[in-house]
């Protein structure tokens, strides 16, 4: 209830608790003003917890009259911190980042391939797939398991790649189990590819397919010290093998020149001209427009071309890498795959054979050494038993394979590849006049990896 006024015109001081001020006036100026902040109160909040107003001066309520209901101001929790205005928030101070450093004893060029030459064969465009390849590289060809960020960063360095602005962050998140690539290492920050990231890697397949004519232009040799004509050629084969035109007219021609940033000749028509004119003519005119002539574009192709066939193979040896683990077999790997991106087929022929045969031998000795040796006696009671690796050596290998196929280690189809493939062996090893083509390195890796390598059983 409240209680009686006292004076009407004396003058107080009224508390309100909800924002802390002060009010100063007459009663009847101090209860208008206190009515128009309770009424506010009750609009914009829950009725039922309005602000209680007290007179620090007595005991009456004010704002009450009859029918209203009376808000009193709630006391603070002494307890309580003062509820302060709220004040923009922050930004997040940045993360420090621990520096990196190059590794002196990281060796990046000491092994074949190097890490420049197979990251070029996958062509990884984000940080994940290049921290995948430096560690598929670094497991497969240097038998490091478990790498620091130092690794990854000295390996950017040296590529010449931008590095990450924090070089552990890849690593984390590789290693979580969302993306699940990477194994975590024995320290926090390391990490090691597992099984999930090899097969990523491997089915990166090879070279980026190019589509620019910069790209293009860029890893022809001596691109810019090429007399015009030769550069119009150049673009000729491009336009025609990447861009799929059969018909090039002197105005696309002199465009490529402009597409990569170097002045026109200053008469294309007159250098066109040239080109046509000479014996054998290099480049052919009709009404339609210019075309390179087919002597012209297939000497070109040989230079430029990257056949998807050749992507393919060398994908396949390199996923191929890490399913080796014998010292011998690697060493044949190793060299088949230089051999092959070098273009010396006839060697990668020959090597690719010694990894395959090798391949039959340890599975033989592993599985099979009671049933080739009950099978040599019989079909070549003459040969010494075969109980260790070096064994084989003396007998030869068109043998080795009748006496398995005899004893049902390989299967016929095993056989005919095997039989097949020596007989080409012995052509790329043996001097002859017969060349060896790049169609055909191809086919006798492909088989002997995908039909006899990754065949189980033989």
């Amino acid at each position: 209830m409240a209680k009686g006024r006292g004076s009407p015109e004396g003058t107080g001081k009224i508390k309100f608790r909800f924002v802390e001020f002060e009010m100063a006036g007459t009663d009847s100026s101090l209860e208008e003003g206190l009515k128009s902040i309770a009424a506010a109160l009750n609009r914009s909040m829950n009725p039922t917890i309005g602000a209680k107003l007290l007179r620090h001066n007595g005991d009456e309520q004010v704002g009450s009259q009859e029918g209203e209901e009376v808000v009193a101001a709630e006391e603070p929790n002494e307890e309580e911190e003062p509820a302060t205005p709220s004040s923009p928030s922050k930004p997040a101070a940045p993360k420090k980042v621990a520096p990196r450093k190059i590794l002196d004893n990281f060796k990046l060029d000491d092994v074949e391939p190097t890490l420049r030459d197979f990251a070029a064969t996958k062509n990884p465009n984000s940080d994940f797939k290049r921290y995948l390849v430096i560690a598929f590289w670094a497991k497969t060809y240097k038998h490091m398991e478990e790498l620091t960020p130092d690794h990854f960063f000295t390996a950017y360095r040296w590529l010449g790649w931008s590095t990450p602005k924090d070089p552990v962050q890849p690593i984390r998140d590789l290693v979580n189990p969302r993306i699940g690539k990477f194994s975590a290492g024995s320290v926090p920050g390391n990490g090691k590819i597992n099984h999930v990231g090899e097969q990523v890697v491997i089915d990166m397949g090879g070279s980026k397919k190019v589509t620019s004519l910069q790209d293009f232009t860029r890893d022809v040799p001596e691109f810019q010290n090429k007399s015009s004509p030769e550069k119009i050629e150049i673009f000729a084969w491009f336009l025609h093998e990447i861009k799929g035109q059969e018909r090039l007219s002197a105005a696309e021609l002199s465009g490529c020149f402009d597409a990569i940033h170097e002045p026109r000749p200053s008469n294309i028509h007159r250098d066109l001209s040239s080109l046509c004119e000479r014996k054998p003519a290099r480049m052919l005119k009709d009404v339609k427009g210019y075309r390179l002539a087919s002597t012209t574009r297939s000497e070109l192709g040989e230079k430029f071309q990257v056949r998807q066939t050749t992507v393919k193979t060398t994908a396949l040896l390199d996923g191929l890498a890490t399913r080796v683990t014998d010292p011998a077999q690697r060493t044949f790997l190793v060299e088949t795959l230089i051999c092959f991106k070098n273009q010396a087929y006839r060697a990668a022929i020959v090597m690719a054979w010694n990894l395959a045969f090798s391949d039959v031998v340890d599975r033989i000795l592993a599985k099979d050494l009671d049933r080739f040796n009950a099978q040599r006696a019989k079909a070549f009671p003459k040969t010494k038993e075969v109980t260790k690796r070096s064994d084989f050596e003396d007998l030869k290998e068109s043998t080795m394979l009748e006496i398995a196929r005899g004893a049902g280690i390989l299967s016929a189809s095993s056989f005919k590849i095997l039989d097949e493939k020596l007989g080409k062996r012995n052509t790329a090893a043996h001097p002859s006049i017969v060349i060896v083509s790049p169609v055909t390195a191809e086919e006798v890796i492909h088989d002997l990896v995908e039909n006899i390598m990754l065949r189980n059983p033989l």
